[in-house]
């Protein structure tokens, strides 16, 4: 897998856009300054993840519960701070004003994350990948 994959699928991921280039160069770079090695089952785990969207989800809310310190939890992470420092992203981690309603959004996405973390820890736990 390369790390331009990698990057974009990431930036999906976290912000629901696509990587520019400059946000995959700091990546790469930050990758090849920082050591977050995967083992070879991680590594493993690793390529299902960024080949499939549900996966990354899944996996990193599992990971989130069972392994927080993670490697692929790192890897992930460490993308989350290069997008929060990129003016073109910053935006999406500001505090905004929301509708009232906004309330019954947050309870919806509560009880969603809860199901994908079940759906996790179950995936990690079964598959042992």
């Amino acid at each position: 897998m390369e790390l331009k994959d990698e990057a974009q699928a990431l930036t999906k991921y976290l912000i629901g856009e696509n990587a520019t280039k400059e946000v995959v160069d700091l990546y790469t770079l930050a990758l090849g300054r920082i050591d977050i090695t995967l083992s070879r089952k991680e590594l493993k785990r690793w390529d299902k993840m960024i080949k499939n969207a549900f996966l990354l989800k899944v996996i990193d809310s599992g990971l989130a519960i069972l392994d927080k310190c993670n490697p692929i939890r790192k890897r992930i992470f460490l993308m989350l701070a290069i997008l929060e420092a990129q003016p073109n992203y910053c935006t999406h981690f500001f505090q905004k004003k929301r509708k009232s309603w906004y309330l019954l959004n947050f309870f919806y996405r509560g009880v969603v994350s809860v199901f994908y973390l079940m759906i996790g820890v179950l995936y990690l736990k079964l598959f042992k990948i």
